[in-house]
């Protein structure tokens, strides 16, 4: 029986199991294979379709991503728009208790790259499900501290070095969508340790680990600038926060 599950798709229920993806999965899946013949290997940034009113908020530690978008959450919603602030990871029940585990200092010499990479994506699976693509359908703007990007940028560096196999990782968690415009937040290595309170395994390494990180992201938003925007997030706080709502609000469908 053809139904509608609460994420908004059409599903298959089989003798009351649970939702089980059916037409739109076959489509997905096929659009996948459509790309990658056309590219040659797998790209999340190719193959996901960019979700009006969807917005991410990326970056290195420190660099003003949670602030702005508690920031952003708070001024749209005065201006009348229904707006759903989340985070990755976490978001979800099941997702913050993966987020412990995955944040947790004292599992720094414990958890194997492939480990992590397969917990973010086990928790980014579930949090498009029960958060992402509800509140989209409702209508709801959905800004996000993090996206998958964080995936291909952190466990990269963590050891996982088959890039294409956490590009297709990223796909699948995402259930082929991904934010319309993910915001850059950019500052200098400086900064950011002038900023930071290092509580998790993340905050906890060492300078030259977060200038790759760094690196890293200024890398993609070069490859990526459709979808990445460059943002210099040294600026003082209010001017930051004026720029992001102003590009938010002309992107608003």
């Amino acid at each position: 029986m053809i139904q509608n599950c609460p994420t908004g798709q059409f599903f298959l229920s089989v003798d009351g199991a649970d939702c089980v993806p059916s037409p739109y999965l076959v489509w997905y899946r096929e659009r996948i294979q459509k790309t990658l013949e056309r590219i040659g290997r797998m790209d999340a940034f190719k193959a996901l379709i960019p979700r009006d009113n969807f917005f991410a908020f990326e970056g290195g530690e420190g660099s003003g991503k949670t602030t702005q978008a508690k920031l952003l959450t708070q001024r749209l919603r005065e201006k009348g728009y229904e707006v759903c602030n989340t985070h990755e990871p976490g978001g979800t029940l099941v997702g913050e208790r993966i987020r412990e585990v995955l944040l947790d200092p004292k599992l720094e010499r414990e958890i194997l790259p492939f480990t992590s990479a397969c917990l973010f994506a086990a928790f980014r699976y579930q949090w498009v499900t029960e958060i992402v693509q509800p509140m989209l359908h409702n209508g709801n703007i959905v800004l996000t501290d993090r996206s998958f990007l964080a995936t291909l940028v952190y466990q990269s560096l963590e050891g996982v070095k088959n890039e294409e196999f956490l590009h297709r990782l990223c796909v699948e968690a995402m259930g082929g969508i991904m934010p319309s415009t993910i915001f850059l937040l950019d500052i200098s290595i400086d900064t950011m340790f002038k900023r930071l309170i290092a509580t998790t395994r993340y905050d906890k390494k060492d300078r030259s680990y977060h200038e790759k990180v760094f690196e890293s992201y200024r890398a993609f938003a070069r490859k990526y600038p459709e979808r990445i925007e460059f943002v210099d997030g040294e600026q003082p706080m209010g001017k930051l926060a004026d720029y992001l709502y102003g590009a938010i609000k002309e992107r608003i469908v």
